[in-house]
């Protein structure tokens, strides 16, 4: 059997599963709907790394001093590359951060930690919420700017928003199949309670670890632990 192709959107090439690649174009359409592509087609080895080596410098730049105050001629030097360059690949800063948010969403989807199983109980939320809390450390910086981007633009917002009922949904299914098999007993209806659940644990990371830090960073172990109990408070059925 051929191996799938990768995925395109705006310019991006992307390897993941048919169920990874279904929810990251459906994160993402806001996106990629209605953005110029900037350079297309396939890139040779100079111009993987030469784009590489923008949207890196643009994560870099966009986490120490946000977006609104990061232009595209900085983006360019801070690469060591002309303004010229920067528009043969992306078409303007939206573009690149876009870019950085696909790629971003695309590693979050993709990952096999999401799939939270009742089955596991207590061990099996501890196990999603360990994933969620380390990943969202790890890009805790980004989310930040993220975060800023989507009160400026509705695109991004309209991402950001599908991406929350992405993993709301995930939640969700789980938490009817528990009630079905009587193994929890969540306070108000699966939906309801899945996003005041996944709303508690995004909430809590962003502003623990980007927006209203106190003294040194909570260790993600007990940010994780603490998110555990109160989730199993919540949802076992005595």
């Amino acid at each position: 059997m051929p191996e799938p192709e990768p995925i395109r959107i705006a310019g991006a090439e992307f390897d993941l599963d048919a169920a990874a690649a279904t929810a990251l174009l459906a994160v993402t359409e806001p996106l990629a709907r209605g953005r110029a592509q900037g350079r297309t087609g396939k890139l040779g080895r100079r111009g993987a790394l030469t784009r590489q080596r923008l949207l890196t410098s643009a994560r870099t730049l966009f986490e120490q001093h946000g977006y609104g105050a990061v232009s595209v001629l900085q983006i360019s030097e801070h690469a060591g590359l002309s303004q010229g360059t920067f528009y043969q690949y992306f078409t303007d800063r939206a573009h690149i951060m876009s870019t950085l948010v696909l790629g971003y969403v695309a590693a979050l989807v993709s990952n096999a930690a999401l799939a939270w199983s009742v089955d596991d109980g207590r061990a099996g939320i501890a196990a999603l919420l360990d994933f969620y809390v380390r990943d969202y450390l790890g890009n805790a910086a980004f989310a930040g700017a993220w975060e800023e981007v989507c009160q400026i633009d509705p695109a991004f917002a309209d991402a950001r928003r599908r991406l929350t009922h992405f993993l709301e949904r995930g939640v969700e299914q789980q938490l009817r199949r528990g009630i079905e098999h009587g193994v929890l007993d969540p306070p108000g209806d699966a939906a309801a309670t899945a996003r005041a659940l996944t709303a508690m644990a995004d909430r809590f990371c962003f502003l623990t670890y980007s927006f209203d830090q106190r003294g040194a960073a909570m260790d993600w172990r007990e940010s994780a632990r603490l998110l555990t109990d109160l989730w199993w408070q919540v949802l076992r059925s005595e």
